[in-house]
């Protein structure tokens, strides 16, 4: 039996890219699909000769401590011990995607290996690399103590969810560097602003598709998968709740689909021909 993607909470995890809480919102997506005791996500950009040093994107743990411990370890793989990641080393290829899984036995180097695993206790690595716009994402998703090692399930799950997280990692780079340009805006406005560039982005992709949706039709699948419900796309809007009903009923049959589940899906086809048509922050400006 496949381990089934919790895609209810895509919604969750689109309106917090270029945020702080991103992260957390990305933890929550694939502890809820399968259960991880930690996430950290880095980039590298990739040139002719080697791996430039990697940004930290992601480092998410199930508590505080563990987090604590977790973003020490960060800093010290991009000081340098990037370097000596055998999981780098050994495993970049041409490929777009490599998944695969690893544990702390199949390392030779003892101190790498006593640093970055047994000093946290993990037990079982988890790892995505995957490239994306000139960058190469290294994802990993690990379990510590008594966990039961990842299998060919959740390796699956990651595959279904790659192409989502890839894209959605690059919007939330573009958007996080845009980001700077109004970093002195408090806490809620900076949310509210993610919230405002994402269904942005979400409603020209949705207008991009060949299905030819209108812009209200658009503007509501959007909203739909920032997780709005009809009061509150209505109130937003300013229309009736019957007549987001309408819109939304009119936008499922021109793209042929008739859930939430399938919009997202929908929506991430339609997305990487989007974004390769699309250039630097051009398209994440905020609506008027």
């Amino acid at each position: 039996m496949l381990t089934q993607v919790n895609w209810e909470r895509v919604g969750s995890v689109v309106s917090a890219v270029g945020s702080p809480m991103f992260g957390r919102e990305l933890y929550k997506l694939v502890n809820d699909t399968f259960l991880v005791d930690e996430v950290t996500i880095f980039s590298f950009t990739e040139t002719i000769e080697s791996l430039q040093s990697p940004q930290e994107i992601i480092v998410e743990s199930y508590c505080d401590r563990r987090q604590e411990s977790a973003r020490d370890l960060a800093r010290a793989y991009i000081s340098g011990d990037y370097k000596i990641d055998p999981n780098i080393r050994n495993k970049i290829s041409d490929d777009f995607l490599s998944v695969y899984v690893t544990s702390p036995d199949n390392l030779i180097d003892d101190t790498y290996r006593s640093r970055y695993y047994e000093s946290i206790k993990i037990t079982s690595e988890l790892i995505m690399l995957g490239r994306c716009d000139g960058y190469l994402y290294y994802i990993s998703f690990y379990r510590a103590g008594s966990q039961s090692g990842f299998g060919e399930h959740e390796i699956e799950a990651v595959k279904s969810m790659a192409d989502f997280m890839l894209k959605t990692l690059l919007l939330h780079k573009k958007l996080a560097r845009c980001g700077r340009h109004v970093s002195q805006n408090s806490s809620v406005e900076q949310h509210s602003l993610s919230i405002n560039l994402a269904r942005a982005h979400m409603r020209e992709v949705l207008l991009s598709d060949p299905s030819r949706l209108s812009p209200r039709e658009a503007e509501v699948c959007a909203s739909i998968m920032l997780g709005y419900s009809t009061i509150a796309i209505s109130m937003n809007c300013q229309i009736a709740s019957n007549t987001v009903a309408t819109h939304r009923k009119r936008a499922y049959a021109k793209l042929g689909i008739s859930s939430q589940n399938e919009l997202f899906s929908r929506y991430f086809k339609t997305v990487n021909a989007f974004l390769q048509c699309q250039g630097g922050c051009s398209m994440l400006q905020a609506p008027h």
